[in-house]
Parts: structure tokens; sequence; C-alpha cells
């Protein structure tokens, strides 16, 4: 009996060893492969599959009209998103901001900004949510959050087009923001639209940081270490092709990057490599605070008054 359980762990070790050694290979190969090529799929031609027109009233007691959509055309489904615009027809056409969240997206995200102004903002839902990515990474998992997210930056660069193609947009002033989780989408994003010709007006990362594998192995609680090592690397080579240190170098737009000294889900440092590999023109801004979270509104008012007076100064929001 001792003797076949013994063959039985043997087998059992022998098949856990050439799992490692083939995530092992796919992963170095990844980290030589061009990002480009799975990321930019070209601009696709979205049309409106589902519309519903609802109204919001902001903090500061602006009328709101807000447009829930989900635009066909796109893999892997249906782009959905909240726009919110002026409740009265503006006097001309608007600058557009579009967004991507953390853990709350689409119309939830836009309680949190308590001032849209005379602008159009577009908060964009992730493919499936963000929750799925966030309960949890079962091995069984990782191939489709590998597509939903290498899918985003082509998403976002056709939304770009779309928007600008819409009867209120200012096509001039059309700018990503990205914050938390989305931080993390924006360089990828802004390179795959700039090569599509849908480059951005202005850039916003807020609590985000390029080194992955750092990043996930700061989120990352596993035992032994080493394990929690492994993973962390894995993850990292599953969506390398967003990772933002290849990027960043490549992104003329303007930029701003808010920083939380205290936050322990993204490293200092690597906060301070995603600000470095940016060229410049960009402003840096630090806060004494952790990681940014719905659950602490506060701070968010803050990080989202900081991004519109900065905006405002560049001309690219109205006021």
């Amino acid at each position: 009996m001792w003797r076949r359980i013994g063959r039985f762990l043997g087998v059992m070790g022998a098949l856990a060893g050439v799992v490692v050694l083939v995530a092992v290979a796919w992963a170095v190969r990844e980290f030589h492969r061009d990002p480009m090529p799975l990321l930019d799929h070209g601009l696709a031609p979205l049309r409106v599959a589902t519309s519903t027109v609802s109204t919001l009233t902001t903090a500061m007691g602006e009328a709101r009209t807000v447009l829930e959509m989900e635009l066909d055309g796109v893999e892997p489904g249906p782009l959905r998103i909240a726009v919110s615009l002026p409740a009265r027809p503006a006097s001309g056409r608007l600058p557009v901001l579009i967004v991507l969240g953390g853990l709350e997206v689409g119309r939830e995200s836009l309680r949190y900004v308590e001032t849209h102004g005379e602008n159009a903002l577009v908060a964009v839902q992730y493919p499936r949510s963000a929750t799925y990515w966030y309960e949890g990474t079962p091995l069984a998992k990782l191939p489709a959050i590998r597509e939903s997210a290498l899918a985003v930056p082509s998403q976002v660069a056709s939304l770009a087009a779309w928007l600008r193609s819409q009867p209120w947009a200012d096509p001039q002033r059309v700018s990503l923001l990205g914050y938390s989780f989305g931080a993390f989408f924006v360089p990828a994003c802004a390179r795959v639209a700039r090569a599509d010709g849908q480059a951005f007006r202005t850039l916003v990362m807020a609590y985000g940081g390029a080194d992955l594998a750092r990043v996930f192995d700061a989120n990352i609680r596993l035992r032994p270490r080493a394990l929690q090592w492994a993973v962390g690397r894995l993850l990292a080579a599953v969506v390398r092709p967003l990772e933002p240190a290849l990027h960043l170098p490549r992104l003329p737009e303007e930029a701003l990057f808010v920083t939380g000294l205290r936050d322990r889900k993204v490293p200092l440092a690597s906060a301070r490599r995603m600000q470095q590999l940016k060229p410049e023109p960009k402003t840096v801004i630090d806060l004494d605070t952790a990681h940014m979270d719905p659950r602490n509104p506060e701070l968010t008012r803050r990080i989202v008054e900081i991004t519109r007076r900065w905006l405002v100064a560049r001309g690219a929001i109205a006021t």
C-alpha cells in the first residue's frame, strides 16, 4: 500500500514539475514578444446595440442625462459604457473624459465625481466585470482574464474614435483617465490609440504603477514565500503585453500622476518607476495616503478635484 502511495505521489510530483516547466517556458516566451500585435486589433466600427436614458443629480446639484449603452463590434463582447451629459443642451461641443475606474465602474463610478461641468464623462466597464477579476485567480480563469485584459486597449481606441464622431463631442479634447485598477491600463491604451490615429489630449494615472510582478507580489498572500513569488510572476506573464513599462516611454501626451505614499497595494517603487518612464511633460502629485478606495469617499473626492483642476489648467476640460 505504501509503495502505491509513494508511486502515486511520485507521478503527481513529476506532473507538477512538467506543468511548472511548461509555465516557465511560456512565461519566458511572453517576456520576449512584441506586445503591440497582441493589443492592437485596429479600430472596430462600434454600433449601439442597446441604450437607456436616465437622469442623475451630482453632489453639486448639477442635472445630468446619463446614457447607458452597449456597443457591439468589439471582442470579447459588447462594450458597456455610461455617458454623463449636461441635462440642458450644450452651447458647443463638449470635452470628453474616458474614465477607467477600479472596483466600481459604469454609472456607479459617476457618482464619485461631484462636478461634471460642461463636459462629457464616459465611464467604461471592463470585459466581464471588475469583480470577476478580483474574486481570486484560479488557474482555470487565467485564459479568460488574459483575453479580457488584452482586449481593453483596442476597445478604448475604438471607443475614442466613436466618441469623436458624436455630434456633442469635441474631437480635439478627448482625454483618458485611469484610477487604481484602471491606471494600469492607461499606458497600453494610450499607445494603441495613438497608433490608430486616436491620440488623447491628456492622460491621468492615479494610484497605478509599473512592474506588474512587483504589484502582484504585494497583493498575493501565499505560503511558502517561493510559491507567492512564482504565482506573481506567472500572473505578470499572463498580462505582460499590458505592462506599463513597455508603453510609457513612447507616450508624448501630457500626464498627471497621483501617488499614495502609504499605498500598500501599489509599492512606491512601482509608482515611481511608472512616473520616471513617462517622458515630459508630466506632473507628479504625492498624497500622504493609503490606496484609494470607494469606501473612502473623502479621499476619492480629493483625487477627483486634483484631477479636475489639473485638466482645467491645461484646457482639457471646461470649468
